[in-house]
C-alpha cells in the first residue's frame, strides 16, 4: 500500500498539508488484513530472494518500459491494487501512462496522490470520454517508452512483469513483439483469490486467426507501433484484437514467455467472466479479422461461432486441385466399405481419386467388392502391393504415392467414416497456405469422444493425442479445440499434405514400420519451417485398429520398443519442449492439465 511506501515523512507531509483523511484511509487499507489464495495448484508468487536479486539486477539494455492504462471510473479497490502492483516491479524503469476519462471524484483523488507520490506516474485528465481506443491513445502519445505494455484499469500485474519482459528483449535482440501467460484473479469477502490460469503456446498465427490468444501481458517496440499506427475507433471493443493483427503483420520476433505475469480481474462487467458480457466486441472482433485478411491479401469468410469471440476463419480455395486419398487395406471388407461409401455419398468436393493399397488380404468377399467399385468408378483404383510382405505403414503409403496423380495427398486409414460433407474442402483450404505442412483432422470414436485432434510432444516420453477420450462437445483448453490451430504432429490416420512437400522431405520414414511415423513426418516438415494444423470442422469416425489389430503380442511389443527408441533418438530436443504445448503443463497426461 502506498502508505508503507510513505513512511513517517511522508505522512507528516500530508497532515501538514492537510490532508490527514488521505491519510487516515491509507491506515485503514493498511491494517485490513487480507487472505490469498490459489484456486489451483500452480507456481504463482516467488521468493523473496528471487524479488531482491530481480531488484538488483542490471540488464545490458534497459529500456524505458511505458505501461498504458485507459482508467474509466473503476471500483476504488480495483484501482489501487492495478497501481501498487505497478510500483511493486522489480524492475525500475518504466513509466505508468494514465488517462482518465471518467469524473469519479475519488478515482481523480486516488490518482492525483499516486502521480504525485512517484514522477514516473504520468496522469493525463481527459475532458471527455472517447471510448477505450482514443483514450489508450491519449495516454500513448504522452509516453516515452522503447516498449510499450498495455493494463486495464482493473487488473494487475505480477511483480516480475517487466522484469521477464526486459530479459527477454535482452535475450532476443531484435524481439519486437512479447506476450506472456496469464491468469484471473477476484477479490471476495476479503480473500483474494488467483485462479485458471493460460498456459499458452509458443507464437501460433492460425490459433490466433480463431481469437485474440496474446491478450494480457502483450508488449511491443515503439518503432513497431510506429510502423501501424495507434488504436482505431471502430474496433471498440476488440480494439487489442486488432492491434495484435497490424502488430503481428509487421513485427520481426514475435516471443513467448511462459509465466503468469498478468493478472485479469474477473468480476460482473468483465470480458474475464463472460465472452458475451459485451456483445458488440464480437462483431469488432470479426471486422478487425476481415480488415487483417484484406491488408494481407487473404480471401477469406469470417463468422463468429457460438456468438462469441471465438472466429472460424475461413481461406477461400485457390482452383479445385486434385486430391488423391491413399488407403492401405488388410481385408476388413464391411469396414472399408463403410469408409469408402461415406466418402463418395458425403464429399462435397469433387476433384479427388481413391486409391485402395491391397496388402495381403484374404477375404474372399473384399475382393468381390474390389472388384465392384473399380468398375462402378473409374476415380477408384485397387493397387496391389504384393503379397508376403509385413505390414510396414509408412512404405504402403510411398508406395502409393508412386501411382498417385494429385496435386494433394490425403492419407487416410481404412477404419475410417466421413462425418463432415466438407471435410475435404476445410483442410485443403490450409494445405495449399504456403507456411503449411500437414493438416489434419478431427477423429472421434463411435461413441462420439475425442480419438484425435492433435499431438502432443514429450507426453509419457514420445507422442500423445490431445484429449483423447472427451466429448466431441467439449471445447477444449481455453478453447482451442473449437478453432484451427498449430499442433506439432497429427495423426495419420487422417492426413493432408501437398505431393511436392510429400516428396522434397522424402516421404514417411520407412523404418518406423507402424509407430510414430506419422509424427516424424510431422516433425520433418517442421524442420522446414512449416506448420502443422489441426483442422476442427473436418470430422471423421476412426475405428481405431480394428483390421490392424493391437500391439499386444511380444513381437510386435518388440517393435513398438525398437521404433519409440528409433524416433526419441531423432527428435529429442522436440520431445524436450514442444513449442506448441506449454512447459507449465503435464507430460503425464493428455488433458492440459498442470504439472
Amino acid at each position: 500500500m502506498l502508505v508503507n511506501r510513505i513512511r513517517a515523512r511522508k505522512a507528516l507531509s500530508l497532515i501538514k498539508n492537510g490532508e490527514l483523511e488521505i491519510l487516515v484511509e491509507k491506515i485503514k487499507n493498511t491494517i485490513r488484513k487480507e487472505q490469498i489464495s490459489y484456486g489451483e495448484n500452480y507456481v504463482h508468487s516467488l521468493t523473496e530472494t528471487e524479488l531482491y536479486n530481480q531488484r538488483s539486477f542490471k540488464f545490458k539494455y534497459e529500456p524505458l518500459i511505458s505501461i498504458i492504462v485507459p482508467v474509466y471510473n473503476p471500483s476504488l479497490l480495483f484501482l489501487e491494487k492495478m497501481l501498487e502492483s505497478v510500483l511493486s516491479q522489480t524492475y525500475k524503469h518504466w513509466e505508468l501512462c494514465l488517462a482518465n476519462a471518467g469524473n469519479d471524484v475519488a478515482v481523480k483523488r486516488m490518482l492525483t496522490r499516486y502521480s504525485r507520490y512517484d514522477e514516473r506516474i504520468k496522469l493525463l485528465q481527459l475532458t471527455y470520454n472517447g471510448g477505450i481506443s482514443e483514450n489508450s491513445n491519449a495516454a500513448l502519445n504522452v509516453a516515452k517508452g522503447d516498449f510499450f505494455a498495455l493494463l486495464d484499469h482493473d487488473d494487475t500485474l505480477m511483480p516480475n512483469a517487466l522484469y521477464e519482459i526486459v530479459k527477454e528483449i535482452n535475450q532476443t535482440p531484435g524481439v519486437d513483439l512479447i506476450y506472456s501467460d496469464e491468469d484471473k484473479v477476484k477479490d471476495e469477502n476479503k480473500v483474494t483469490t488467483y485462479f485458471d490460469p493460460f498456459f499458452k503456446p509458443d507464437w501460433s498465427p492460425y490459433f490466433f486467426l480463431g481469437f485474440n490468444y496474446l491478450c494480457h501481458l502483450t508488449a511491443f517496440s515503439k518503432s513497431l507501433l510506429a510502423n501501424v499506427g495507434l488504436f482505431q475507433k471502430e474496433y471498440d471493443g476488440a480494439q487489442d484484437y486488432d492491434l495484435f493483427l497490424r502488430l503481428s503483420e509487421k513485427a520481426n520476433i514475435i516471443k513467448h514467455i511462459p509465466k503468469v505475469l498478468y493478472n485479469w480481474r474477473v468480476h460482473a462487467n468483465s470480458t474475464a467472466m463472460d465472452l458475451g458480457a459485451k456483445p458488440y466486441a464480437i462483431e469488432a472482433g470479426r471486422k478487425a479479422l476481415e480488415a487483417h485478411a484484406l491488408r494481407s491479401k487473404i480471401q477469406a469468410t469470417i463468422n463468429s461461432i457460438d456468438n462469441t469471440t471465438i472466429y472460424r476463419f475461413r481461406f477461400n480455395l485457390v482452383d479445385s486441385p486434385k486430391v488423391s486419398i491413399i488407403i492401405p487395406n488388410y481385408n476388413g471388407y464391411e469396414m472399408l466399405e463403410k469408409c469408402i461409401s461415406s466418402i463418395i455419398k458425403k464429399t462435397t468436393y469433387k476433384n479427388y481419386e481413391i486409391l485402395i493399397i491391397e496388402n495381403n488380404s484374404n477375404d474372399q468377399n473384399l475382393f468381390r467388392y474390389y472388384q465392384q467399385i473399380s468398375n462402378a468408378y473409374s476415380f477408384i483404383k485397387v493397387l496391389d502391393y504384393g503379397k508376403g510382405k509385413e505390414f510396414n505403414y509408412s512404405n504402403l503409403n510411398n508406395w502409393g504415392r508412386k501411382f498417385a496423380t494429385g496435386d494433394y495427398l490425403l492419407l487416410l486409414n481404412n477404419d475410417t467414416e466421413i462425418i463432415s460433407n466438407d471435410w475435404l474442402e476445410s483442410m485443403l483450404e490450409y494445405a495449399q497456405r504456403d507456411d503449411v505442412g500437414c493438416v489434419g483432422a478431427r477423429l472421434l470414436y463411435d461413441d462420439n469422444t475425442i480419438q484425435h485432434t492433435g499431438m502432443v510432444l514429450g507426453i509419457f516420453g514420445g507422442a500423445g493425442h490431445s484429449f483423447i477420450h472427451s466429448s466431441d462437445n467439449y471445447p477444449g483448453y481455453f478453447s482451442n479445440l473449437t478453432v484451427t490451430r498449430e499442433f506439432s504432429a497429427v495423426t495419420g490416420a487422417c492426413l493432408m499434405v501437398s505431393t511436392k512437400l510429400y516428396d522434397k522431405v522424402g516421404g514417411l520414414e520407412e523404418k518406423l514400420a507402424v509407430e510414430y511415423g506419422d509424427v516424424d513426418f510431422c516433425l520433418k516438415m517442421l524442420e522446414m519451417g512449416k506448420v502443422n494444423l489441426v483442422v476442427p470442422y473436418a470430422k471423421l469416425y476412426h475405428y481405431e485398429s480394428k483390421t490392424r489389430g493391437f500391439d499386444d503380442s511380444p513381437k510386435k511389443q518388440a517393435r513398438v520398443l525398437s521404433e519409440k527408441t528409433f524416433f526419441v533418438n531423432r527428435w529429442h530436443d522436440y520431445l524436450e519442449k514442444d513449442p506448441y504445448y506449454n512447459v507449465n503443463l503435464s507430460l503425464l497426461s493428455n488433458n492440459y492439465s498442470l504439472k
